[in-house]
């Protein structure tokens, strides 16, 4: 039991920090989140489905493939009789390759939970947000960066006719 709790927390850091970000407050949750995306219910089998609706931000260069109208299986909550799951969600996602931090249910345009944060402030923050865009990282191909690396100190790496030659 104790090899596989070290090796959780190897593999997930997060748990000993203690994440806890659905107690931040929204400002800094928009902030940090590199998408925010609102769906909607959509019950099936016995199971809601998340339906995209609405990506509210979307920081550039960030991969997210789900587009409106898509599901979002990490979104995806198994139902209960008599259990009111609101008229949606909303999904905050961090990191370049958008990673679910929180899920929140909305009712009647407003998230639920302790803080009740309407969902056109949400919108609002994020329209106040200066977007810094910063272009992707253009990476070398394979065999150029690893010729640069095991150069010796009297080689070069000089292109020619679209090929990669090492000149002594």
């Amino acid at each position: 039991m104790r090899l596989f709790t070290f090796v959780g927390l190897l593999l997930f850091p997060t748990l000993l920090q203690g994440d806890d970000f659905y107690k931040w407050p929204i400002e800094k949750r928009v902030a940090v989140s590199s998408v925010i995306a609102r769906g909607e219910w959509k019950l099936e089998n016995g199971v809601n489905k998340f339906i995209v609706a609405e990506i509210i931000k979307r920081e550039p260069g960030t991969y997210f493939p789900f587009k409106l109208g898509n599901e979002y299986p990490r979104g995806n909550t198994p139902a209960k009789p008599n259990t009111d799951y609101g008229d949606g969600a909303v999904i905050f996602l961090q990191g370049s390759r958008a990673t679910m931090r929180s899920l929140i249910a909305v009712s009647r345009g407003s998230l639920r939970g302790d803080q009740s944060v309407p969902l056109q402030m949400i919108r609002d923050t994020v329209r106040k947000e200066p977007h810094q865009a910063k272009p992707p990282k253009i990476e070398k191909p394979y065999y150029r960066r690893y010729l640069e690396v095991h150069l010796r100190p009297n080689q070069s790496l000089e292109p020619t006719a679209g090929r990669c030659e090492v000149h002594f």
